[in-house]
């Protein structure tokens, strides 16, 4: 072949070095970029490429072929090696079939005793532990100041323990129900405050909600009407309804500062701890007296709740 003419020397040599850029840089990110794996069993394999789009003349060794235009030149090592680097980069994706056939893994179902639990634990919280607490200390105080009162009752508990157990049961299905319905009517609330109540936080459904509330207020009332007296049967059923008119629109005690601070400290203060006090001397067979104690501890937790009532939501 004639040689070439020293225009057309220049116009390839030019072309080599153009060519020769992407081909650097592409073997410089290949050193620095880890090795593509692909794991599994597959039944084909489909690579994409991503190596830096070129059109210049070297861009051909991907292919395995030399450009026309490179013709008479020699390839050295590097640049067949920044072509193998530009090859190896690209995305193993693995495919058994058609993608749009494939499969997300669906999460296993809960079993029953994880359900269970799970519904016994938002009810554990729907019943605002701290106030069942508080119930139990009331019962404590006021057995005990009756017991102290009359010593001689004293061999009667194990006799007596039924009903005094019935009498503190009947006491939770009040707490539960009067707690229960402030969570109902509150819920828009409680979603921004007390985000981690049952309903606000979706782990309880509105209507568990309502049939715990509607059982806990017809057990606990049907347990005092049976098995405590006239004055007792009143003064729980008085308790209960102003517990819920304190969230139940449209008077919803709550509304006015000094209507919720009487409401708290009726039922937390004098009616709690008197009615306990009172059924207890009722079922030891003594009549009611008053008792400077039992007294300054009335009005002593009345003055206690109604702090509570007023710094509560503070």
């Amino acid at each position: 072949a004639a040689p070439l003419s020293r225009q057309a020397r220049r116009r390839d040599s030019l072309a080599m070095a153009v060519g020769l850029l992407p081909l650097l840089s592409g073997a410089a990110m290949a050193m620095q970029a880890p090795t593509p794996r692909c794991g599994g069993t597959t039944s084909s394999l489909t690579f994409q490429s991503s190596s830096i789009a070129s059109k210049a003349p070297f861009a051909a060794l991907e292919n395995g072929y030399v450009s026309p235009m490179l013709q008479g030149f020699t390839i050295s090592p590097l640049q067949r090696f920044a072509a193998h680097s530009r090859r190896s980069r690209a995305v193993c994706v693995m495919q058994d079939g058609p993608a749009e056939d494939s499969k997300e893994v669906e999460p296993k179902a809960p079993s029953p005793s994880s359900k269970a639990g799970s519904t016994l634990e938002s009810i554990y919280r729907f019943s605002r532990p701290h106030t069942i607490r508080g119930t139990l200390l009331a019962c404590g105080t006021g057995v005990g100041r009756a017991l102290i009162e009359t010593p001689s009752a004293i061999a009667l508990i194990p006799a007596l323990m039924p009903r005094a157990l019935i009498g503190v049961l009947a006491l939770l299905l009040g707490n539960l129900f009067i707690v229960g319905i402030n969570q109902i009517y509150d819920v828009e609330i409680d979603v921004v405050n007390k985000p981690f109540l049952p309903i606000a936080a979706g782990i309880m459904t509105p209507q568990l909600a309502w049939a715990l509330v509607v059982a806990s207020g017809l057990g606990g009332l049907a347990i005092v009407k049976t098995f405590f007296s006239t004055l007792i049967f009143r003064l729980y059923l008085f308790g209960t309804v102003i517990g819920g008119l304190y969230s139940v629109p449209p008077i919803q005690l709550k509304r006015f500062p000094l209507a919720a601070g009487l409401t708290i400290a009726c039922c937390r203060g004098f009616l709690l701890n008197f009615g306990v006090y009172y059924a207890t001397r009722e079922a030891l067979g003594q009549a009611f007296v008053w008792s400077a104690p039992v007294a300054f501890l009335a009005r002593f937790m009345t003055v206690y709740a109604s702090v509570i009532a007023v710094t509560k939501d503070l």
